[in-house]
C-alpha cells in the first residue's frame, strides 16, 4: 500500500490521520498547474495592501 492510500484508509476508519496531510501527496501536481498554497496566497495579499 501506498502511504496515500493508508491515509485514505485512516480517514475511512476514525476520520483523522497521524500520517501526512492529504493535501501534501497533491502538492507537486498542484505547483506544477500554478495553483497557490494558502501561505503564498495570504503573502500576496499582505503584498497587494501595502
Amino acid at each position: 500500500m501506498t502511504q496515500g492510500h493508508n491515509v485514505v484508509l485512516d480517514y475511512g476508519h476514525t476520520g483523522l490521520t497521524l500520517r501526512k496531510h492529504p493535501v501534501s501527496f497533491l502538492r507537486r501536481e498542484l505547483a506544477e498547474r500554478r495553483i497557490v498554497t494558502c501561505t503564498e496566497a495570504m503573502l500576496a495579499r499582505l503584498d497587494h495592501d501595502e
